[in-house]
């Protein structure tokens, strides 16, 4: 019966599954987007932390890594395999170098063996190229002794160098940013490049640093370690919560038990757990609104079809049935149709999202269906069933003559509803503009995102009221002309309650929308404009760090008529010194004049060329300076420093020159020269 009665009325019916996928599928669309969007929030952080901030570095020296590193991401489908090692420090005779004895999984494929091999045997070694060892020495470590023990007590085991090696590149995340090796060309004094060796190393070796502690654990003088990296292509926004509690466990390993967890993860959750959070409020706001906006629809619609069983729903009364059968009557025919809309709606919700985030995020970032998303469905679900049970109500409660008039009796619209809901507008936009969210210009107060909805209700109630109004006023001149149509239709919008709704609904939704393409037309254009501001031009192209003369020359290939191109080199800092060519940059560069004292780009630019002075090169043995300048301030110490360029470095080499003190003090001492760069004794003179 109740399927016969939805085919007869199938157009109503239709017209009210479609009116009710569109809530449900927009109130779905903002807990998937805000997923994606913490997931998009999250995989930024992370590429963009350094070495160290995207993962964990586990070291013991009690055994047991594998059982330690499993237990700490147990749970955590985000993290890479682990890469394991193990390492051991010890001097040499005759040698003020220190020595690292290191095995990590997987090291012979991030160096580059120059000559030899890489080791095999247990004993086998091989050592950087500018250790000064030759293939087929013998390495003895003072702390790394054999098993074998004689009249003498053990000796150093022999290691026999069976490769030499050449470091990879510095910013290799298989190292996890360590300094095993010393800067190419600038080879330590106190720290040789690491001696990779095998694990067998371990076991056929003594250290004489092993102890045990006072809780009894076997301390041995190999530290063990682990490597665990997060992969931002498995990392989800749902994900933050695991990776919050993964640091705080690494924070209590250290002061729990001997253990150490080395990371910066703490500094980039920081960020994260900020931008992550700063979506709950804002995107809480915009689903309510769509939510709330989605029940006006639906208690527009779904009235109508209850009342379009009001002649059975008088038939039913006539038959004797009580108040409370012939309510739940009315119902079955709504409730049929919003049940079969909600799994709808979420399915067309699903599909909406995923194609916003396919359009508006990076590639590779997953559409998943949170189960906020269903949550807020079933809620958009719930306000026709609360139209429709009451006007169900309303209906099974009138009189059954009522139910058969053609025309329904007028009846005066009352002013209560509309009265609280416009008081608690007016307080609303009070109160966000007295406490300056609507006036901030920054963007950051969360509570702006309520403007827009309760800005197009109010209009929308007050346009509600003043429709009927002004088509009374053009009720005598629809009778001389404009034939029947109008006639008809302004007195439908003058005595009809449903059309007050009508508008309200409306109005409310092209004010929504509305604001929406605004906003969205105006972000378009900030992010623009703050990438070109970022960046410096409309475009910039990174490349890795090469002598200035070679990218010079590039860009002038690239672009020889100067108009389209600048070479940039940027200096870290505080304060980070950015040096171009002016006349390129001129034409190039990005320029905010108002951010800038209105000078235009070629006026700022034009005093950067400064004085060509012929470069001056030191050959001899000796270096003095003569310096003026002003006192410092008191407590405050002067430290003097040469930069010189040396051919064929791409980093500058920097001579200590000693401290400034007194009044016209002369001072004189030995600087230690860095490879490749003249000798130097820092005498020199000051004067004021």
């Amino acid at each position: 019966m109740i399927l016969r009665g939805l085919w007869e009325r199938r157009t109503l019916s239709l017209v009210v599954l479609l009116i009710a996928l569109v809530p449900i599928a927009s109130a779905a669309v903002g807990p998937i987007y805000s997923a994606a969007a913490r997931t998009t929030i999250a995989r930024d952080a992370v590429r963009a932390a350094p070495l160290e901030g995207r993962g964990w570095r586990y070291t013991t020296n009690t055994g047991g890594i594998e059982a330690k590193v499993a237990a700490f991401t147990a749970g955590a489908a985000f993290t890479t395999r682990p890469v394991f090692g193990m390492e051991a420090t010890s001097g040499r005779r005759a040698d003020r170098r220190a020595y690292s004895l290191v095995w990590q999984d997987g090291q012979c494929e991030h160096v580059v063996v120059v000559a030899g091999r890489c080791p095999r045997a247990s004993g086998e070694v091989m050592a950087g190229r500018t250790s000064g060892f030759k293939v087929g020495a013998r390495i003895r470590l003072t702390s790394v002794l054999g098993m074998e023990v004689t009249e003498g007590g053990r000796k150093p085991a022999p290691l026999k160098v069976v490769g030499l090696y050449r470091p990879g590149p510095a910013n290799d995340p298989f190292w996890f940013g360590r300094t095993l090796f010393s800067p190419p060309g600038e080879p330590a004094d106190d720290k040789a490049d690491a001696l990779f060796t095998v694990p067998s190393t371990r076991t056929d070796t003594y250290l004489v640093t092993d102890a045990v502690d006072v809780a009894g654990d076997v301390k041995s003088g190999w530290t063990d370690y682990a490597t665990v990296y997060i992969d931002p292509a498995r990392l989800e926004g749902t994900d933050i919560a695991k990776l919050s509690a993964m640091q705080a466990a690494a924070e209590a390993a250290g002061a729990q038990s001997s253990d150490i967890v080395y990371s910066r993860v703490a500094d980039m959750l920081k960020g994260l757990t900020a931008n992550a959070g700063s979506l709950g409020v804002p995107a809480l706001l915009v689903i309510a609104q769509l939510v709330g906006l989605g029940w006006m629809l639906l208690f527009q619609t779904v009235g109508d079809l209850v009342r379009a069983r009001s002649a059975e729903i008088a038939l039913a009364r006539l038959r004797g049935h009580r108040r409370a059968r012939v309510w739940r009557f009315a119902l079955t025919e709504p409730l049929l149709v919003l049940t079969a809309a909600v799994p709808l709606g979420l399915l067309l919700g699903n599909a909406a999202a995923g194609a916003m985030v396919g359009a508006l995020l990076p590639p590779g970032i997953p559409a998943g269906f949170p189960p906020e998303a269903a949550v807020a469905g079933v809620a958009a679900m719930f306000g026709g069933v609360l139209a429709a049970a009451l006007a169900a109500w309303r209906t099974a409660n009138r009189p059954v003559t009522e139910e058969w008039r053609r025309t329904p009796r007028r009846s005066a619209r009352g002013w209560v509803l509309d009265a609280i809901v416009l008081s608690i507008t007016a307080l609303g936009l009070v109160e966000l503009l007295a406490t300056g969210v609507i006036t901030d210009v920054s963007g950051q107060s969360s509570s702006a995102m309520a403007v827009p909805g309760l800005v197009a209700l109010g209009v929308a109630l007050l346009a509600g009221r003043a429709l009927p109004v002004l088509a009374r006023r053009l009720l005598r001149l629809t009778r001389r002309r404009g034939g029947l149509g109008p006639f008809l239709a302004l007195r439908q919008v003058a005595r009809g309650p449903v059309t007050a709704g009508s508008v309200v609904v409306l109005g409310t939704a092209f004010g929504l929308a509305t604001f929406a393409v605004s906003a969205w037309s105006a972000t378009s254009g900030d992010y623009e404009e703050t990438a070109r501001f970022h960046n410096g031009a409309p475009v910039a192209i990174t490349v890795r760090p090469v002598e200035p003369e070679r990218l010079i020359a590039a860009v002038n290939a690239a672009d020889p008529g100067g108009r389209l191109a600048a070479p940039v080199i940027k200096v870290p800092g505080p304060p980070q010194l950015v040096a171009s060519d002016p006349a390129r940059l001129a034409a190039v560069a990005h320029w905010q004049p108002g951010l800038a004292g209105d000078r235009p780009l070629p006026e700022a630019v034009a005093g950067l060329p400064g004085p060509a002075a012929p470069r001056v090169w030191l050959r001899g043995e000796r270096l003095r300076v003569r310096i003026s300048h002003d006192p410092p301030p008191e407590g405050w110490g002067v430290r003097l420093f040469a930069t010189l360029r040396v051919p064929g470095q791409l980093r500058p080499a920097a001579i200590p020159l000693g401290a400034l003190s007194g009044r016209g003090a002369r001072m004189s001492g030995t600087c230690r020269r860095p490879a490749g760069t003249p000798r130097a004794s820092c005498a020199r003179s000051r004067e004021t």
